[in-house]
């Protein structure tokens, strides 16, 4: 299944330090918010599969600024992990558990990382450093969120992991 989940900078950081930045580990993903194509998501008529993989990839997006607000002292980027995770590692958290917690319908838990594969990296581009400041300064500003989500993230190869410029 792919998985996405976002991350900081410092998560790049820590992946480009070891022999194998490709490995996660359990503890790159447990506990993490994630987003997949769910079965709430796959029973909706209105979209094809990579819409619905769009909208997954979105949600990771916002979770991955929800993640600046709270980390204040992160880079100012978005960082999302595109992973290809067993099937059995995913639990999918249903209709109730996301309306109940107000969370997107392509909320996942990763349950367990053996298997799970980083696929590609998604990162802002430098430019947008300036709307993360933005978005940070005032999260409930008119605006500031879907300013921020209209920016798009560069892919990037797992390979080029040292590439990546970080801010």
């Amino acid at each position: 299944m792919r998985v996405y989940v976002p991350a900081t900078a410092a998560d790049l950081a820590t992946l480009a330090a070891r022999s194998k930045p490709t490995e996660l580990l359990a503890s790159d993903l447990l506990g993490r918010p994630a987003q997949a194509v769910t079965a709430i998501l796959a029973a909706r008529d209105d979209a094809d599969q990579d819409e619905l993989e769009w909208e997954a990839f979105l949600a990771a997006s916002v979770d991955a600024a929800f993640i600046l607000t709270e980390m204040p002292d992160a880079a100012p980027m978005r960082v999302v992990l595109s992973l290809e995770v067993p099937d059995a590692a995913v639990r999918e958290l249903g209709a109730m558990a996301t309306r109940e917690l107000n969370l997107p319908p392509s909320s996942v838990v990763i349950d367990a990382s053996e298997g799970a594969k980083l696929k590609a990296i998604h990162v802002d581009e430098p430019e947008t450093a300036a709307l993360i400041a933005a978005y940070r300064a005032n999260p409930e500003a008119p605006g500031a969120l879907e300013r921020l989500v209209e920016a798009d993230l560069l892919w990037y190869d797992p390979a080029e992991l040292s590439e990546i410029p970080i801010p």
